[in-house]
């Protein structure tokens, strides 16, 4: 029983570590973002659960400054790659997932105004919500140069432009303006 727990012991940390690796030697952009006024980095591009130190990296990368509202920046599959390339990771390129073009909008360009009083209102004359009410979306929470994604669950459903609840796994509960389909902008 002791031999076993020793082996157990010694290839834990061998095993996460490969797992770690696992998700170090992939990387995937999205193919459109939404972000809030100042710069924008790689970072910003890259899909949920990218490696941290893949992110680290790209956070250091600048693409420049947030498009002005309702004027989409629009970076070419070759732009995107050349950005890519400027990562200090040795990644195979069957391993690199990068759509045809990445388009940048600006969060800001949602009307906050339209915030609702009814989180039950009938979504039939609009069509679906943009998040429904339970639902795992990613909260961003921008401040000072500061770029934050987190996930967190839905606490009412939501077109673009409206006020919902949004838990963190921390149980702290924000408000935020829906900005798209799973994607939540803070409010606070």
């Amino acid at each position: 029983m002791k031999i076993l727990l020793s082996i157990a012991v010694v290839f834990a940390p061998l095993l996460s570590w490969s797992q770690a690796q696992s998700r170090c030697s992939s990387i995937a952009l999205l193919g459109e973002v939404h972000v809030v006024e100042g710069d924008v980095s790689l970072a910003d591009l890259l899909a949920p659960g990218t490696c941290p130190a893949i992110w680290r990296a790209a956070s250091q990368i600048r693409i420049g400054s947030a498009p002005l509202a309702g004027s989409p920046r629009v970076l070419a599959r070759s732009e995107a790659e050349a950005l890519l390339s400027r990562l200090p990771f040795m990644i195979p390129a069957d391993r690199i997932r990068v759509p045809e073009r990445v388009v940048i909008q600006r969060a800001g360009a949602v009307r906050v105004a339209k915030v609702r009083r009814d989180p039950e209102r009938d979504f039939s004359q609009r069509g679906m919500p943009l998040v429904r009410r339970g639902e795992a979306v990613t909260l961003s929470w921008n401040s000072g140069g500061i770029h934050l994604r987190v996930p967190a669950i839905s606490l009412d459903p939501g077109g673009a432009g409206d006020a919902v609840r949004a838990r963190l796994g921390s149980g702290r509960i924000l408000r935020a303006i829906v900005v798209d389909h799973g994607m939540l902008l803070s409010a606070s």
